[in-house]
């Protein structure tokens, strides 16, 4: 008869990417994750086999996750330039993107489900944009554009507002 687990599996991969994103690898061992959720580290290795498998795990649950929450906010979102940063906003306070991104494009699995993210993503803000090849330049515009200001933002400062971006295409 096997037992019943104490933490899901979900809420694992959610401490390990907070752990991924605020501490890097080094803070998701066995022992560390263990440590945070009150599971023996024996356990985590049951669970997911590896390190690498456990961190794979996390950030393709991580973009998963993500996309589903794109996916209700575009239910959400209007016809407005603020609808539109506000469906961006959402997903932005979700987690440190541009840190999930270059933890992902290491590892293929999690590479492919943060492309699968960007393209559902660009696919929708094409849909606002009125479709087409049109729609689809300017999505791809407004992602890079958003991306980037996410990246640079800490470096930077506010050198544009993406909100003129955004009306300026509409």
């Amino acid at each position: 008869m096997s037992r019943r687990k104490l933490i899901s599996d979900a809420a694992i991969l959610t401490i390990v990417r907070e752990r991924l994103l605020r501490g890097g690898e080094r803070a998701v061992s066995f022992r560390d994750v263990a440590a945070a959720t009150g599971l023996s580290a024996p356990a985590l290795v049951l669970r997911f086999g590896s390190q690498a498998a456990m961190v794979s795990a996390a950030l393709q649950a991580a973009w998963a996750e993500l996309t589903k929450l794109a996916q209700s906010a575009a239910q959400d979102m209007g016809r407005s330039p603020k609808d539109v940063q506000e469906f961006l906003k959402r997903q932005a306070d979700f987690a440190d993107l541009p840190a999930l991104l270059a933890h992902s494009l290491r590892i293929p699995e999690a590479r492919s489900a943060a492309t699968a993210y960007r393209s559902e993503v660009e696919a929708i803000l094409a849909a606002h944009f009125g479709g087409g090849i049109s729609g689809r330049n300017a999505a791809g515009l407004v992602f890079a554009a958003w991306q980037g200001r996410l990246a640079w933002g800490e470096a930077g400062g506010k050198t544009y507002r993406l909100g003129e971006l955004i009306r300026s295409l509409d």
